[in-house]
């Protein structure tokens, strides 16, 4: 089968020309009549020699525009991740939840260290031990804490 995104067969890009099917060995769809093996074989040479590369070239560019094309959809999706400082409270996403009523999100942590490719260290705020692992970006999120309101009293 053609391929979406090169718009050739597997078969072709690899070999240079088209499969035959054990179903064509039956049925001759093949002239039936004598072949000049020089001819046939200088045909297949041209062939090889100037139709192969051009659609290996074409092949080539299509997969990359159809790998701009994926990209784009994909940073459409992608929210930008907020760069977290050291001394940031951040909740912690679990990965597996043992039960649906399991809480999410553990912590709060605090940011320990800042590492390369927006991965963290993070230590506990009661104990102040530093977690072994790194946690990358995508898992925390920025705890906000809020206010406690003042007391009204009406009289």
């Amino acid at each position: 089968m053609r391929h979406s995104t090169t718009r050739h067969t597997p078969f072709y890009l690899t070999y240079g020309r088209d499969a035959t099917l054990p179903i064509e060995l039956e049925i001759s769809t093949y002239p039936t009549e004598e072949i000049n093996e020089v001819d046939n074989l200088l045909r297949r040479t041209y062939q090889l020699m100037t139709k192969l590369p051009e659609a290996l070239h074409d092949a080539r560019q299509s997969i990359d525009q159809s790998q701009d094309y994926q990209k784009q959809r994909f940073d459409r999706k992608v929210t930008k991740l907020t760069t977290l400082n050291i001394g940031d409270k951040v909740w912690l996403e679990r990965k597996q939840h043992s039960h649906k009523f399991a809480p999410k999100w553990l912590g709060p942590f605090y940011i320990h260290d800042v590492l390369n490719n927006s991965t963290y260290r993070l230590r506990k705020i009661d104990s102040g031990e530093v977690l072994p692992n790194t946690y990358h970006g995508t898992r925390l999120k920025l705890y906000l804490e809020h206010k406690p309101l003042e007391p009204v009293v009406i009289i």
